[in-house]
């Protein structure tokens, strides 16, 4: 039981991290809140027809397929029986980006960290908040994506960090000659 609850612990810490990328990425939470919310709901109903049809779930080597130019094939893996799962996704997709854009309208916050392009010097209020988006984004997003340093690379374990990190060379073994008890 123990394993499975880390797992489940490890998972929404990826799901969180990505999260918060997305919010230091638009500085915007509500906005930020419509994208995750798509994101995951289009992961949802694609990840819930690839189980129905392999009984497997995504990989990250399904995204080879999509990248690798295949992407406009996808549409004929859907099975007919799944309009209604399609359907309803799409109408709730909908629904929450609206209030989504509703919310960030209302809120009337326009940032979560105080950020300007076109004066980044502007007080010292401005800069740190400059500083610490830029620094808050990159933590997250080097954190969210040192999970996966090690997945393609052979021979690495995580220990080694990312693939280019070169794995200390072995130490030589000694060997004993064998001996008999009748040589004595």
């Amino acid at each position: 039981m123990a394993g499975r609850q880390i797992h489940l612990l490890l998972n929404f810490l990826v799901l969180g991290l990505f999260y918060l990328v997305l919010v230091f990425l638009f500085n915007r939470f509500w906005i930020a809140s419509a994208v995750f919310s798509a994101i995951a709901i289009v992961f949802s109903v694609a990840n819930r027809i690839k189980i129905t049809l392999r009984g497997e779930p995504i990989l990250p080597s399904d995204l080879s397929f999509i990248t690798g130019g295949n992407g406009g094939e996808i549409g004929t893996f859907i099975p007919k029986d799944a309009a209604r799962l399609i359907s309803t996704a799409i109408t709730v997709l909908i629904i929450v980006v609206v209030v989504c854009i509703m919310l960030q309208f209302l809120d009337r916050r326009n940032y979560v960290i105080p950020f300007h392009w076109r004066k980044p010097f502007r007080n010292a209020k401005t800069i740190v908040g400059n500083c610490s988006r830029i620094l808050a984004l990159l933590l997250s997003f080097v954190t969210l994506f040192s999970f996966t340093w090690t997945l393609g690379a052979p021979d690495h374990g995580p220990a080694y960090g990312p693939p280019s990190t070169p794995r200390p060379p072995k130490r030589p073994t000694r060997t004993v000659p064998p001996t008999s008890p009748t040589a004595r």
